[in-house]
């Protein structure tokens, strides 16, 4: 089955398993024109503020907001994301609750927020499906990009 190497057994594994604790596939926005959204918040403060988009699912983004302090921002949070995706004339509007929060240089912070169920569950599907369409072409250019087609 494999060879014995000084004390060792050296095998091929039964099978290799992938394991996310996203539902949603994810896809990141750095190969894409710079995708910019803007966050209200839920709590009546009216803080706005810009955040780039890095990566998006149809579950949520991960963002990192531009000049907000990460002491202002709390697990659970809940903000309003409205943004556009490149080749899609539509803009995007969810209802978002934080579920991760860290500062990184330059005195951002980096967010992940999961899209909330919203009035119309019409609507909210139309937009999943269409974001899942654009995660789909995305994964298929980065796969052709890796693989040299």
């Amino acid at each position: 089955r494999g060879q014995v190497v000084q004390g060792f057994a050296l095998a091929l594994p039964e099978g290799v398993h992938r394991h996310e604790r996203r539902i949603d596939c994810r896809v990141s926005l750095a190969g894409c024109e710079e995708v910019i959204g803007e966050l209200r918040a839920g709590s009546g403060d009216d803080q706005v503020f810009q955040a780039r988009l890095m990566n998006i699912s149809a579950g949520g983004v991960a963002a990192i907001a531009l000049n907000v302090s990460a002491q202002r921002l709390q697990i659970g949070d809940q903000f309003l994301l409205q943004f556009r995706l490149p080749g899609i004339k539509r803009s995007f509007c969810f209802r978002t609750s934080l579920c991760h929060v860290r500062s990184c240089q330059g005195g951002n912070v980096v967010m992940g927020l999961k899209y909330l169920p919203e009035a119309d569950p019409g609507e909210m599907r139309h937009a999943i499906r269409q974001i899942s369409q654009f995660v789909a072409r995305e994964l298929d250019k980065n796969s052709r990009g890796r693989h040299g087609r």
